[in-house]
């Protein structure tokens, strides 16, 4: 079940007597407002007569930025823009209204994040803060400029002074230092206007998800691999395989995902464990000489990659993702009834040698890439098909008596699993 961040507070009609200068910006009167404070288990939208109607926002996923909107209801499917509503709400607390911004006379539709008596809101990552009397945006910004002769690029945080003007009184200077050393993110300001808001002990409402700004939800699943063998380092006809290449795997896991700013892009971690058995089959000739060898391996291995994943499309429906991987792989390997056979070719004489033919090496990083597919079932689970190509370079090293061989191993794996 994924589990979103966030905090509701309720406050009921703040904004009500709140707006005398902020509502020369939005279209609706301050008294528009009282329903945007209620709980909602939906979207909905509030049309310029103030009616509210409850519904579905047609869209791919969650975002801070929307031109317009597919709006659909049990009457009717309809495309708003800003002039069209006064605003809309989504289930996750987001709120946009139909405003102007402070340098512009087209209407938008405008986020609030956090509003109290002082309001956060943010358009196409411009933030504003407004105390009701005014607005200004805060800015961060880099600038050229020369420093004993030299041009450098520097940082710029003007944010900084309409912060320190809008925050005033003890609880304002209390938060001064903070706001010296405080990054330019939306992350940042409302955990910023939280502490203010706390400190003056007085009802706000933050609009949209806190904490990580992410869905984190826990998966689990099963794999089927297959090992091959890659980039050889081996004489002239040497020969080495694998007889058997199937191997199995479980795994759980955590995936962050649905990020705010970033909603395409997601990221996972994995504990996985491995099981891979096969015969190990070496062969080398040479003019007098025909070695063969054959030896039994049983590796188990911990699998812990990282992923890094972008969605291709992305709907309320599926998510078709492709994703480039690195990870740590420790394996524990058996090996037992290892034999070389030697032949001297002119007399057909044969020689049999036991012992230990695989030397597995220092191997532990292993990176790949994968192509993924989340479909949501009709239950809160969805379930999710992957194909996953790894490689990790020089991890066999097989000693057939007439020098070495090395090789990487490449891995194929298809893997299906449940989201939670």
């Amino acid at each position: 079940m994924n589990t979103l961040f966030s905090r509701s507070a309720l406050f009921l009609g703040l904004i009500i007597f709140a707006l005398p200068s902020f509502s020369q910006n939005f279209k609706s009167s301050p008294s528009a407002w009282i329903n945007y404070s209620q709980e909602s288990s939906g979207d909905y939208v509030i049309l310029n007569s103030g009616e509210k109607i409850s519904g579905t926002i047609v869209r791919n996923f969650n975002q801070t930025f929307y031109s317009q909107i597919v709006f659909e209801s049990k009457q009717s499917v309809s495309t708003y823009s800003p002039e069209d509503i006064q605003g809309f709400g989504l289930e996750n607390g987001q709120l946009f209204l139909s405003g102007k911004l402070p340098d512009s006379d087209e209407l938008n539709f405008i986020q609030f994040i956090v509003s109290g008596p002082l309001i956060l809101s943010s358009y196409k990552e411009r933030f504003f803060i407004s105390d009701l009397k005014k607005t200004e945006e805060l800015k961060a910004y880099y600038q050229r400029t020369e420093v004993n002769g030299k041009e450098i690029r520097k940082y710029m945080r003007p944010f900084i002074v309409p912060l320190k003007t809008f925050f005033t009184g003890d609880c304002g200077v209390g938060l001064y230092d903070r706001i010296d050393k405080i990054p330019f993110s939306e992350f940042a300001l409302t955990r910023l206007f939280k502490e203010y808001f706390d400190c003056l002990e007085v009802e706000y409402k933050v609009h949209a998800a806190e904490s990580s700004w992410a869905y984190v939800s826990p998966t689990l699943g099963i794999g089927l691999n297959n090992f091959t063998l890659g980039s050889p380092s081996r004489l002239e006809g040497r020969k080495d395989r694998l007889d058997q290449s199937l191997g199995f795997m479980g795994f759980v896991g955590v995936r962050f995902h649905d990020f705010r700013r970033l909603p395409r892009f997601s990221t996972e971690i994995r504990f996985a464990y491995s099981v891979f058995n096969t015969e190990v089959l070496n062969s080398y000739e040479s003019s007098n000489f025909y070695w063969t060898g054959s030896e039994t391996v049983k590796e188990s291995a911990i699998y812990i990659p990282w992923s890094f994943n972008y969605s291709v499309v992305k709907n309320q429906r599926m998510d078709l993702y492709l994703g480039i991987l690195g990870g740590f792989w420790s394996p524990k390997v058996t090996q037992e009834n290892g034999i070389v056979d030697q032949r001297f070719l002119p007399s057909q004489d044969v020689f049999l040698t036991e012992g230990p033919i695989l030397e597995l090496q220092d191997s532990k990083f292993i990176s790949g890439l994968k192509l993924g597919t989340t479909l949501r079932t009709a239950s809160k689970f969805r379930i999710f098909a992957e194909l996953e190509a790894t490689t990790q370079s020089n991890y066999y090293r097989f000693n057939l008596m007439k020098g070495l061989s090395e090789y990487s191993r490449n891995r194929i794996a298809f893997q299906v699993g449940i989201e939670f």
